[in-house]
């Protein structure tokens, strides 16, 4: 702040941040700042410490370093057009070419190394000629690594601060995948070099054009950078035309500690699943203005969805009050009704909660009112029917049930659709209760999917977060010594299913599977998209994953699954394993 331009830009934003309040209170919005103070400066800190600025003051700290967000309340007007699918699938392979095509050399050289130590497991008397060739082979990674740091250095003009190591190898790579990585640290180091020049032309560009969340949710998995990610994202998403509605699907490029970085950053609001809450679990701090508005939204929808606030489940709220130890207390009556007044809501305290609606139930006009009033997106359609065909109903594998994402990775290997098993099964009434359903999933050989004693009992063995390994599809009746786990799995589905507690089953309540199969498929998608941006081709990939009978052999969930994490994957693993593996003796071939 010493210096005059850095005055002068902090001065420029404050005039900006009043000039677009005005204009959001004109439209008929309520106030979804931070605080509450119509500012949107955001996570303020002044010399790494939080400052606390009055709401109407223009008076600033003379000198010291002054850091803060600013989120813009820019939103698309009517008549925007999204720029079209061709033109966009150019950009995509445009930007694949020129990321990752200049540095394959150094991981392709790389990966024959430990193709090479593989084969030494197998090779007996010719040994040592291959391990002078594994030797020959290292020294040569270290050199084109070398080479490209060297350049990387010389054409820098300043310094920058990027995620990846940068450093010329001071010794033979370690002939192992993880080795191998590290070898290829030049790679990932020019790459970040790059995606910043990406995401410089991004920002300069974004204000031109227009997309969808699907087109944001393909760029953003062509940046293997976490940090890259989250700027990519910031750029683009005020830009999506129909963020409100499936803003949702990006959610899954993020890990959960992600996501909350860009909820402090962008704010709660902006990411806030207008049009999508269900089965989503929230967690709000009332102490912040933003954090309300959105706890108010959901107890307003909930009252016109389901009367009485029956879409609200579970709600557990922790006092932060001062003099008290924490700790969770629940609603023995409900939250109280009062709450549905903005201005009785407390201003201290944690609350959790998750919302749960039938697709019977679902209110599009009241869902637009709230995106409209709350988010500021008022420039979606009102037609109910079409903002209906807009949607793609997405929900999170993270929120839903372990055992009822493995049914559906079971049901997206037999049918192409969901609807597909309720036309078959043609339930009398459309209607199934529970044990009708039980016995018409043993119909369709579903039990065997929840045979296994890792999906029963979990894993201990797997890394917090990760996915445990799928069941063979060979068994096809329960483990004998635990008869009824299967029948216990599948009455947790149900009453997943059975949001009213009606004891019964419709077909719009059992076909909304098809959101969890739509995004185990797109993750197969993605994760071949991110595995091509490694390799040019599937072909090279597998030739060049660690396998334990060599290039040639089998892969095994263990190995799949350590390939997937060091290529820096993010995704259900386990899953995809099971959709890819196709009753092959467990292994992929």
């Amino acid at each position: 702040l010493a210096e005059p331009p850095g005055r002068a830009l902090v001065e420029r934003l404050l005039l900006l941040s009043r000039w677009e309040s005005q204009v959001w209170k004109a439209n008929g919005c309520v106030d979804i700042t931070q605080h509450g103070d119509g500012r949107l400066l955001r996570n303020m800190m002044h010399n790494r410490r939080v400052y606390d600025w009055a709401p109407e003051s223009w008076v600033f700290p003379g000198d010291g370093a002054l850091e803060f967000d600013f989120t813009s309340l820019a939103r698309p007007s009517k008549g925007a057009k999204p720029i079209a699918d061709e033109v966009w699938r150019k950009l995509i392979a445009t930007l694949r070419t020129q990321l990752y095509f200049a540095s394959k050399k150094v991981w392709n050289r790389a990966f024959a190394v430990v193709r090479t130590r593989h084969f030494l497991r197998s090779l007996g008397a010719k040994a040592r000629k291959a391990r002078r060739q594994s030797i020959e082979l290292e020294a040569s990674v270290a050199a084109d690594a070398a080479e490209v740091a060297e350049a990387t250095e010389a054409d820098a003009e300043e310094p920058m601060t990027t995620t990846a190591s940068v450093a010329r190898p001071s010794r033979r790579p370690k002939a192992t995948f993880a080795g191998v990585c590290r070898a290829a640290a030049v790679q990932e180091s020019d790459e970040s070099l790059r995606s910043q020049d990406v995401l410089c032309v991004l920002r300069a560009l974004s204000g031109r054009t227009w997309i969808l969340c699907r087109h944001l949710r393909e760029l953003l998995f062509l940046f293997r950078d976490p940090g890259r990610r989250l700027d990519c994202f910031v750029i683009m998403y005020p830009r999506c035309l129909d963020w409100p509605i499936n803003g949702k699907s990006c959610q899954n490029a993020f890990s959960e500690a992600n996501w909350e970085r860009l909820r402090q950053r962008v704010g709660v609001v902006p990411l806030f699943p207008f049009f999508q809450p269900e089965s989503t679990t929230f967690a709000f701090d009332m102490a912040l203005n933003e954090d309300r508005r959105c706890l108010h939204q959901l107890l307003r929808l909930s009252g016109v969805e389901s009367p009485g606030g029956g879409n609200i489940k579970a709600p557990r709220i922790q006092w932060r009050k001062p003099g008290t130890e924490p700790k969770w207390e629940t609603f023995q009556g409900g939250i109280p009704l009062s709450w549905e007044n903005f201005e009785t809501i407390p201003t201290v305290g944690l609350i959790e909660l998750t919302y749960l609606c039938s697709p019977e139930k679902v209110k599009f006009r009241a869902r637009r009112r709230g995106a409209a009033v709350v988010g500021g997106w008022g420039a979606l359609p009102e037609d109910t029917n079409e903002l209906a065909s807009l949607v793609q109903w997405t929900t999170l594998l993270d929120d839903a049930p372990k055992e009822v994402v493995s049914l559906v990775a079971f049901i997206a290997l037999k049918y192409s659709r969901v609807e597909e098993v309720w036309n078959k099964w043609d339930p009398p009434g459309g209607k199934l209760i529970l044990k009708e359903f039980l016995v018409k999933m043993a119909g369709i050989g579903a039990r065997a999917v929840f045979s296994a004693p890792c999906l029963a009992g979990g894993d201990a063995s797997a890394p917090e977060g990760s996915l445990v390994p799928m069941p063979s599809r060979k068994q096809t009746a329960p483990a004998e010594e635990e008869p009824d786990a299967a029948d216990e799995l599948l009455i947790s589905v149900f009453r997943f299913f059975d949001v009213d507690k009606a004891g019964e089953l419709t077909k719009s309540q059992f076909t909304s599977l098809a959101r969890i199969m739509r995004e185990l498929r797109q993750s197969v998608v993605d994760f071949r998209g991110h595995v091509l941006n490694c390799f040019r081709t599937l072909q090279e990939a597998w030739w060049n994953a660690p396998k334990a009978g060599g290039p040639a052999g089998d892969m095994s969930f263990l190995e799949f699954q350590h390939f997937a994490k060091e290529v820096h994957f993010s995704g259900p693993v386990g899953h995809i394993f099971y959709l890819l593996e196709q009753d092959r003796n467990d292994c992929l071939r």
